[in-house]
């Protein structure tokens, strides 16, 4: 496709699957280029945004679904609310200097490592990450967030600062590698209504500690009240089981007790030299006593020993 042609009404332009290669509007609708407000090229093959800097009053911006590596062209469009750059192949958050307005970002499916460069968007609200590369939180400062998903990461600790983030409403963490489920403690204090922790390696015991969070409703995408059920449900069993075990280990069968082969497995060992000894004098010392007393003569006078 060529040029892009913008008509007298145009406000919002929509440009979906037309096989654009960059963001070109032909002269005649440069000077309408201002009145468009909310402009989609999403499904293309664009791999710049070079030329969007033409729509000075854009509102919202989608340009996902295309092959665009960098974010840029932004330092114009003050006004811009909503920035839709998912699918894509952007490695770094950058150029958003000056969209202080911005109250949506979506950037899922790319290639970020980390979170950078939005620390001064103090009017972003909602923030979507998933399916990146990003291993932590710590540059994700943003405290008027109401909705964060960064599922499928590779985030392993949840920063002590989220317990600042009063806003936050709804938080998507699953399929990631949180192992300490006491990290949910953080957020007890929150206006959490929605959390999805599933498909952290410590998932179950996580559920157990949020569904006691005041506010909460749904859970891994299911009612609160469901949760708790299953929750529930699942502790008769674990006692059950336990019970089962332990019942197998009194059931099994007692091998009886043989005293005759017991007698013959004990090892008669060989006494030792001191003890042979012994015995050779004892003998000895019986002769002895029993010849002294064949000699005893009752006829004769008893000797009265001096004392």
């Amino acid at each position: 496709m060529g040029d892009i042609d913008i008509k007298d009404d145009d406000k919002a332009l929509s440009l979906q699957n037309q096989n654009l290669t960059q963001i070109s509007v032909n002269k005649q609708s440069c000077s309408r280029s201002l009145q468009v407000t909310n402009f989609n090229a999403s499904k293309n093959s664009i791999k710049q945004m070079i030329g969007i800097s033409i729509f000075q009053n854009l509102r919202v911006l989608n340009l996902s679904h295309n092959q665009i590596q960098k974010i840029e062209g932004l330092i114009i469009l003050k006004q811009l609310c909503a920035l839709i750059l998912n699918n894509n192949q952007i490695k770094l958050i950058s150029g958003l200097e000056k969209c202080l307005e911005l109250n949506t970002l979506v950037l899922s499916n790319n290639q970020l490592i980390n979170v950078q460069g939005i620390t001064h968007l103090t009017k972003l609200e909602k923030l979507q990450l998933s399916h990146n590369q990003i291993e932590d939180l710590e540059n994700c400062k943003c405290m008027n967030i109401e909705q964060l998903s960064v599922n499928n990461n590779k985030i392993q600790e949840i920063p002590k600062f989220f317990s600042q983030m009063t806003k936050l409403k709804r938080l998507d963490i699953g399929k990631n590698d949180i192992k300490d489920p006491q990290q949910m403690i953080v957020l007890r204090d929150l206006k959490l209504i929605h959390l999805n922790v599933a498909g952290n390696p410590c998932s179950d015991k996580a559920i157990q500690i949020a569904i006691k969070f005041p506010r909460i409703r749904f859970i891994n995408n299911l009612a609160a009240e469901k949760v708790l059920e299953q929750h529930q449900s699942k502790v008769p069993q674990k006692i059950k089981e336990k019970t089962e075990k332990v019942q197998k280990k009194i059931t099994q069968p007692v091998v009886p007790y043989d005293l005759e082969q017991e007698q013959e497995a004990v090892i008669i060992k060989k006494p030792k030299r001191s003890a042979i000894v012994k015995v050779e004098k004892n003998k000895q010392f019986d002769k002895k006593q029993k010849q002294r007393v064949k000699n005893i003569n009752l006829d004769a006078e008893p000797k009265i020993e001096k004392w």
